[in-house]
């Protein structure tokens, strides 16, 4: 079945089961998704539509996912109510902001800056009332909380650093590799370093904090690094040593993330050098 044909079935059908039904685009880090907001009121679930399309279901096969989705995902008034409450209470946002990173010129309505290709957004993490979700500050919350811009960034520039982990790749693909060691040595070498957050979600901010630079200084002995946008969620740096190896970092940045990453989760075809 054609893929409209099949979304405005699914839609329908949820709609004859009697769930309330909107057609919306969503953008995750400027990739549009197809989706469906399911429900009523300011927090409701979105189903990206393409997750259910390529499982090859039927229409009611589909329906049913969505439903027992929505089941299990969809918060009661009172967890609704606390989360918008928190959205506006200023000291717990500010104890909870941090910086957030995505692709150039995404979520531009939303305080943001623009540095080294790449987003920076300031997001508040609101793990504890509704798990593994943040909410993107907008200026107009500045206006609520009586802040400015600069004392925000500062505050969540501060947060972030609390928040840094860095391995070697090595350390890191024997975790990966359920503690098999990878076919490589690095114990001679500058190590290859991952840097990211706590969760290893949206962690990609770690690799710009003071914290970061000053052990990627201290593990690496080099004053510049390279950094490879590996994802949203991490950095790879690697040691700087002329700009002859550049365009072949460039090079393998762009087919890993053709080949490799998400589309909403690719930070940027561009590596970038940084002093460190």
């Amino acid at each position: 079945m054609e893929r409209t044909e099949f979304f405005n079935g699914v839609e329908k059908e949820l709609n004859e089961r009697g769930y309330t039904t909107r057609q919306v685009k969503v953008f995750k880090n400027g990739v549009a998704r197809d989706g469906l907001c399911i429900g009523e009121g300011e927090i409701r679930p979105n189903i990206y539509f393409d997750d259910f399309y390529n499982a090859g279901l039927s229409i009611s096969e589909t329906a049913d996912k969505i439903i027992e989705f929505v089941d299990m995902n969809t918060l009661s008034d009172e967890t609704k109510d606390k989360a918008l409450s928190f959205i506006k209470d200023k000291d717990f946002c500010l104890e909870r902001v941090r910086i957030d990173c995505s692709k150039a010129n995404t979520y531009t309505d939303c305080i943001n800056r623009q540095e080294n290709g790449i987003t920076l957004s300031i997001v508040i993490d609101l793990t504890g009332i509704i798990d593994y979700a943040t909410c993107r500050v907008k200026p107009e919350m500045l206006e609520n909380w009586n802040i400015s811009e600069e004392e925000l960034w500062e505050r969540a520039k501060a947060n972030s650093e609390k928040d840094v982990v860095i391995k070697s790749m090595f350390e890191t693909l024997t975790v990966l590799m359920d503690g098999e060691e990878p076919p490589f040595d690095d114990s001679n070498n500058p190590p290859v370093l991952v840097v990211t957050n706590k969760s290893m979600s949206h962690g990609a901010y770690a690799v710009f904090t003071e914290t970061a630079k000053a052990e990627i200084k201290r593990r690496m002995k080099t004053d510049e690094v390279i950094i490879l946008p590996s994802s949203i969620h991490e950095t790879i740096v690697v040691p700087y040593k002329d700009e002859n190896g550049m365009e072949e970092v460039t090079n393998m940045v762009r087919e890993v993330n053709a080949t490799q990453v998400a589309d909403e989760d690719v930070l940027s075809d561009t590596p970038f050098r940084m002093a460190i």
